[in-house]
């Protein structure tokens, strides 16, 4: 697909579907079902609101008009004001801008992060960065002899197909990106020295060479807790990981995370593309059978980097048919917004919303972005 293609799906169809959520009292609506039907009263996590912020900052790098810059602007004073404490960003608000939910969370404070030094990166605001440094604080302070601890209160925990961790992958894997990107912006020292241990985490304790794959969940002391072979999470983390090797300054561990990314690349490739898709996961052994929407978006982008890199050509048929995959199954064709998953026969879950807390305009959105800016 040609890239005038792409930007026009992204600011004629991504773009407009998330603007309409926009709530003059603040902040973006967070529930919508797959008729179209805006759920006005339903709770409002961080986790959205700070992806639609970092969507916003991050599209006007490619569509630089005043109405992105107006959306973002809203997102910021949204989410500075009503879910970022002394002690962090908190979890959860109700409709009417109640505290629900304080619990801290480190992968909400990956985030909190990323969205500001993208705000930042586009619209030089200094107070958004002086807030990210904050934050970044905030997490150093959950850093203990192990790594770091998912939370500082007692609440929610983020949790996947019934299994509890001390520590993530997950939240690992966004820090290192929400800190590349602040280092970027920000060239401070502790970032810095921040960023390489995350690396040297991924690198020692939670990436695994004999299956050449990140390991998903692990208990205090980084030992893995389950055979988890998250596919999707795999082809992010290959790209991602890539941005850092600007600010490694020592050369082993340059070449591990380049070998880490090529390794899963290959991997996911081999082991979860077919028929035009990439499978989620796989656990106990045994493949998901849906198709999750972010899981593709992370699949396109991961092999169009892959072979900006090394221009296998497998790679560029792979980007392109799981992009024609995407076009053919995964768009809602009354509201351009994708559907959440598929089921084997490729037949949309309508039980899983367009829009929730965790179904945002953070991968799809991102994956026009990046072919945009990408594709020569």
């Amino acid at each position: 697909m040609h890239k005038n293609e792409l930007f026009k799906i992204l600011t004629e169809e991504i773009y407009p579907f998330w603007n309409h959520l926009y709530d003059p009292n603040g902040g973006f609506f967070s529930l919508v079902d797959n008729d179209g039907n805006i759920h006005k009263e339903a709770d409002r996590g961080v986790l959205l609101q700070l992806r639609i912020l970092w969507f916003y900052s991050k599209l006007y790098s490619v569509y630089p008009t005043k109405e992105v810059k107006k959306y973002a602007q809203h997102a910021f004073d949204f989410v500075t004001k009503y879910f970022m404490t002394h002690q962090g960003t908190i979890w959860k608000i109700d409709h009417q801008f109640y505290i629900v939910d304080d619990t801290i969370h480190i992968y909400n404070q990956a985030f909190t992060v990323y969205a500001l030094s993208q705000y930042y990166q586009s619209f030089k605001d200094d107070n958004a960065l002086k807030k990210a440094l904050n934050i970044f604080e905030v997490m150093e302070s959950m850093r203990d002899e192990n790594g770091y601890i998912e939370q500082l209160t007692k609440g929610n925990r983020l949790a996947d197909l019934g299994f509890h961790a001390d520590r993530t992958m997950n939240s690992i894997l966004h820090m290192i990106e929400a800190y590349t990107l602040l280092y970027e912006v920000s060239e401070n020292k502790k970032v810095h020295q921040a960023l390489i241990y995350a690396l040297e985490l991924i690198s020692n304790k939670i990436y695994n060479p004999t299956k050449n794959r990140l390991e998903v969940m692990f208990n205090h002391d980084m030992i893995s807790l389950v055979d988890y072979h998250s596919f999707g999470h795999d082809i992010e983390a290959s790209w991602l990981l890539r941005l850092t090797l600007p600010y490694i300054d020592n050369q082993n561990l340059k070449n591990k995370i380049i070998n880490i990314s090529d390794a899963l690349v290959s991997e996911v490739y081999q082991k979860a593309y077919k028929n035009g898709y990439v499978i989620s996961e796989k656990v106990l052994g045994i493949a998901s059978e849906s198709k999750v929407w972010w899981c593709q978006a992370e699949a396109v982008v991961g092999f169009h980097k892959a072979y900006e890199i090394n221009h296998l050509t497998p790679y560029k048929t792979a980007r392109d048919q799981i992009l024609n995959f995407i076009h053919h199954h995964f768009i809602h064709h009354a509201h351009k917004e994708w559907y959440w998953e598929l089921n084997i026969e490729n037949e949309p879950n309508l039980e899983r919303p367009l829009v929730s807390n965790w179904k945002c305009p953070y991968h799809n959105g991102r994956m026009y972005i990046e072919l945009v800016k990408g594709i020569k």
